[in-house]
């Protein structure tokens, strides 16, 4: 009998399966699609956003095909670990609390948390003046970690969301006297009609202990290769620019600066910014993106603003 010739035909097969299956790798990415801009549906349910265009852009950059799996924010690390996702891109923050069920990649953007009130509302710095006032946050975020920790010692009234969306209803319904958030969604809100009314008020929530070390993509604990791919991915998109849902071009900056902007009004904006090497345009992005990104959002396009922090970190 000869094994040899059947023993290598064997092994061919093999091997071309191997080809197809690696040809056919999927990668399965837990979103909330509530989190506008950086996620959200249309009308026609089609998911949108900035994390959703750097999914895309990573699983070309990475040569897989991405399956978009929608569930709550507070559900994803869950998800992670019983395997119905392989990773959570949905601005997540990496903190030491997640680290100690998910692993992350490198951070992918910052921005600051904030209040937004009626215009004309004024917060001191310690939040004291915010005694016996209801304010809504997103729940299993770092805002609603600080709150817990720092607002309600200080009497005040914490409502907890399943999502940013429910939150906006209850400020316009007056159930609410506050949001405490994440600022780059909040500019969002505020850019809208429905936020006519509403400003930014007082600091920022800038505080690495709540912040994190910026908002990154969460693997399941161990999975050392997932993470080096996804981050080889990364530096490959920002050296490259990519295009994003509605196929503007990115290009890279050569000034890696990022300018200065006038915190006096919660709309003010940039022509564009630049920063650690890639030109933003602040008319249609918010935030100081360390990958480049235009997103729209059913054809409303996200302004810089105040929200726009000069730091790096994460909140969400």
């Amino acid at each position: 009998m000869k094994k040899f010739p059947l023993i290598t035909g064997l092994a061919l097969s093999l091997l071309a399966c191997s080809s197809v299956f690696a040809a056919e790798k999927t990668l399965r990415i837990g979103i909330e699609a509530a989190y506008p801009p950086f996620a959200s549906k249309t009308d026609k349910g089609e998911i949108v956003g900035f994390d959703y265009d750097i999914g895309n852009a990573l699983c070309a950059q990475m040569k897989v095909k991405c399956v978009w799996v929608e569930g709550e924010f507070d559900g994803l690390i869950p998800s992670l670990k019983v395997k119905k996702i392989d990773m959570a891109l949905s601005s997540m923050t990496i903190n030491e609390d997640r680290k100690k069920s998910v692993d992350f990649t490198h951070k992918y953007y910052f921005t600051s948390s904030r209040l937004v009130m009626k215009e004309g509302a004024v917060v001191d710095d310690q939040y004291n003046s915010l005694k016996g006032k209801t304010v809504g946050v997103q729940r299993a975020t770092t805002t609603d970690r600080y709150a817990t920790e720092v607002f309600e010692p200080k009497g005040v009234n914490v409502k907890r969301y399943s999502n940013n969306e429910e939150i906006y209803m209850d400020l316009a319904a007056g159930r609410l006297d506050a949001i405490f958030a994440d600022t780059i969604p909040l500019n969002d809100f505020l850019s809208m009609p429905r936020g006519k009314g509403y400003a930014f008020a007082g600091p920022e929530l800038k505080d690495p202990k709540y912040v994190g070390e910026g908002a990154g993509i969460a693997v399941r604990k161990g999975n050392t290769e997932l993470v080096s791919q996804l981050n080889a991915a990364i530096d490959g998109i920002r050296a490259n620019g990519f295009r994003n849902s509605t196929s503007s071009p990115i290009s890279t900056a050569t000034d890696r600066s990022l300018p200065g902007l006038s915190h006096e009004s919660p709309r003010c904006a940039a022509d564009s910014l630049d920063f650690d090497g890639f030109r933003l345009r602040a008319s249609t992005l918010v935030s100081t993106m360390i990958i480049p990104m235009t997103t729209m959002i059913e054809g409303r396009s996200a302004r810089a603003t105040e929200a726009i922090s000069m730091a790096v970190g994460g909140i969400r």
